[in-house]
């Protein structure tokens, strides 16, 4: 088991990691690509943590490109203010949604089903229980309350090259209250957001993950805590991109129609484009365990 472990921490360090520090300072700078056309004839689209870094981007540009937005928040006053500000700069229709992910009212836009739905909110370094239930069960629950009646949505899952450090989601982190300092569960509710999004796939849902990279987010700096943030200093803008940069690839993730030929169950978005082989074989091949993809379905509260 300790080997395990050891290997698939490796595995992160190498392909996840490291990958990333480069395609972040090296000369290519492969993030940094325009995301790809809009289809159409853009709708509502729903996004999730939409008030802050990679969400309040990703809004701000699922609506320069003509969708209606809905910002998912937790705070009401926060998620009104970006919503105002995304209706006033871009000219579509914005609204805050605050409640629970299993009131589809709540979330859908208007009299209209939303389109996209972008599940882009999490947390890190917090309680076990907390992490797995906003990272997986948030979303997955959300997910399947607004694709009632609504075969057509497509799906946007933020995952994590974390995932490549685990083997396998837990359903009884659901009873650990215990801080997820090591980040362990965190990884694997990357892992089961992306075996969730595989199976969705499977069942027939337009279903994508991506990874936004290492990005300078609020959620970051809080784990990091004041003194590694200080001590970083201005070296982070080297290292770590910016909220709008992350925010490419979840919009290239949502944007691109020419997914119907894709390989694999898996589709996942790095660095702006297609790149499934960046994801473990657990997440490409491995399905979630019985126990916790009933809960799933059951929904937990």
């Amino acid at each position: 088991m300790v080997v395990l472990r050891t290997r698939r921490y490796a595995r992160w360090v190498v392909r996840g990691l490291l990958s990333e520090l480069w395609s972040n300072v090296g000369p290519s700078r492969r993030f940094a690509g325009p995301p790809v056309a809009s289809r159409g004839a853009p709708g509502w689209a729903v996004v999730t943590g939409g008030t802050g870094a990679i969400g309040e981007a990703v809004c701000r540009g699922l609506a320069a490109r003509g969708y209606d937005v809905v910002v998912g928040a937790r705070d009401a006053a926060r998620g009104a203010a970006v919503a105002d500000a995304v209706a006033r700069d871009f000219g579509v229709r914005s609204r805050a949604a605050v409640g629970d992910v299993r009131d589809a009212a709540t979330f859908a836009g208007g009299d209209d089903a939303p389109v996209l739905l972008v599940n882009n909110a999490g947390v890190m370094g917090v309680a076990r229980d907390e992490t797995l239930r906003v990272n997986l069960f948030a979303p997955a629950g959300l997910t399947f309350t607004l694709l009632d009646g609504n075969p057509d949505l497509r799906v946007v899952n933020v995952c994590s090259s974390s995932h490549l450090r685990a083997g396998a989601v837990r359903g009884d982190r659901l009873e650990d209250a215990g801080v997820d300092g090591s980040l362990e569960v965190y990884a694997e509710s990357k892992l089961g957001l992306m075996q969730h999004t595989a199976a969705l796939r499977r069942s027939g849902v337009d279903a994508r993950a991506c990874h936004p990279g290492l990005v300078w987010t609020p959620m970051m700096r809080g784990f990091f805590g004041p003194r590694l943030c200080a001590f970083l200093g201005p070296v982070h803008r080297r290292l770590f991109r910016t909220p709008e940069q992350g925010a490419a690839t979840v919009l290239a993730a949502a944007l691109e129609e020419s997914l119907q030929d894709a390989d694999g169950d898996l589709i996942y978005f790095v660095d702006g484009r297609l790149a499934p082989r960046a994801a473990s074989p657990e997440a490409r091949t491995q399905e979630l365990p019985p126990d916790v993809a009933a809960l799933l379905r059951r929904g937990v509260s």
